[in-house]
């Protein structure tokens, strides 16, 4: 295990922010996308001779996508596994699978993002919307924290996808 955690240190050292320019009109907020991601880290892993797989899987029943960085001289492997959200809709899936792709390769090796305007974030004291959301809701009486957990589990409003992020507030 010591020759990819040694490898994973390097592509830790020589990676750079990833620059935000994707455009979430939505959120109105920018985003480095997964082509963003792989164009900068994959030159570093090729370099290194680790190789990135995000092959489909089953974990507990359910599909998953696991994230596998594999040493290719050693074959040692540090690796991930989510599971997928269950969805009949296929651009859904495909959006959710494109999301967690980049997030899995993202949270696996500590990668930063960039602002648009090239500044690596800065920690603000001003709480952003999801904080002083997920602040609000800790502050919040138990009785009240579960009818509204119970609210957004049972809103015809809303789809699976957007109940399971709005669940993130929770945790």
């Amino acid at each position: 295990m010591l020759k990819i955690l040694a490898k994973l240190l390097e592509v830790q050292k020589r990676m750079k922010p990833v620059l935000k320019e994707g455009k979430n009109p939505h959120f109105k907020n920018t985003f480095y996308d997964i082509n963003a991601l792989l164009g900068v880290l994959k030159p570093i892993l090729n370099d290194l001779g680790v190789v990135a797989l995000q092959p489909f899987t089953m974990w507990n029943g359910q599909p998953a996508l696991q994230t596998r960085l594999i040493d290719v001289e050693s074959s040692e492997e540090v690796q991930s596994i989510i599971t997928l959200p269950e969805t009949t809709d296929a651009p859904k899936m495909g959006a959710a699978i494109t999301y967690y792709r980049r997030y899995a390769l993202t949270s696996i090796l500590c990668i930063e993002g960039e602002d648009d305007d090239g500044e690596v974030p800065k920690l603000k004291a001003k709480l952003t919307p999801f904080e002083a959301a997920r602040q609000a809701i800790k502050d919040c009486e138990p009785d009240a924290e579960f009818s509204l957990r119970e609210k957004i589990a049972n809103s015809p409003a809303l789809d699976n996808d957007e109940k399971m992020m709005l669940s993130t507030l929770f945790a």
